[in-house]
């Protein structure tokens, strides 16, 4: 569960986001150290490749009234 990455081709990986089910995740095709994760009833964002992630999931609450992330379609 989560999302593993690698920085030597594979040989080794890393758990880099919480062990939670992940439904979607998006890479953006213009900056790939841009990815987006959907869990349930949650968005994250990284801006690190994975690294470290964010939860965007209060601000889109508070500011546009979702109850509920359902899925991303297209990141572009």
């Amino acid at each position: 569960r989560g999302v593993l990455r690698s920085d030597d081709d594979g040989a080794s990986w890393a758990r880099r986001f919480p062990a939670r089910t992940i439904r979607h995740l998006a890479v953006a095709s213009a900056d790939p150290s841009l990815v987006y994760a959907i869990a349930f009833n949650a968005l994250y964002k990284s801006t690190d490749g994975g690294r470290s992630w964010r939860d965007l999931t209060p601000a889109l609450e508070a500011a546009q009234g979702f109850a509920r992330v359902e899925e991303i379609t297209r990141v572009e």
